[in-house]
């Protein structure tokens, strides 16, 4: 009968061994930036369809779309605001990580 290993779960420190690798720094760095592009490309995006539903509006052939899309526009942009929270969050704790200062198991943390 064969034993089965189990995998050993990644401890703390090993996870920041492999985060300060510089080829994981360099994707991470990578990921943020191409994470920022798309946010903004996505903002701009959603202001040109706004103007776009402004026009509609001005012909008065239905009901103004504006509002509805404007309401959108801001539940996207509050959504968008959480990941640049989230990523520069993230971005922050791997900088401090990295930090030769930081010494993360010095007080047993």
């Amino acid at each position: 009968m064969a034993h089965s290993q189990r995998a050993r779960p990644v401890t703390y420190a090993d996870a920041v061994k492999t985060f300060n690798t510089q080829d994981v720094q360099s994707e991470l760095n990578d990921a943020c930036g191409k994470l920022a592009h798309a946010m903004s490309t996505m903002m701009q995006k959603f202001d040109s369809v706004t103007k776009q539903m402004h026009t509609i509006d001005l012909l008065r052939l239905n009901t103004p779309l504006k509002p509805k899309w404007d309401s959108m526009h801001q539940d996207l942009a509050e959504i968008l605001w959480q990941f640049r929270t989230n990523s520069s969050s993230i971005s922050g704790r791997l900088k401090r990580e990295a930090s030769p200062s930081h010494t993360p198991f010095a007080h047993g943390s």
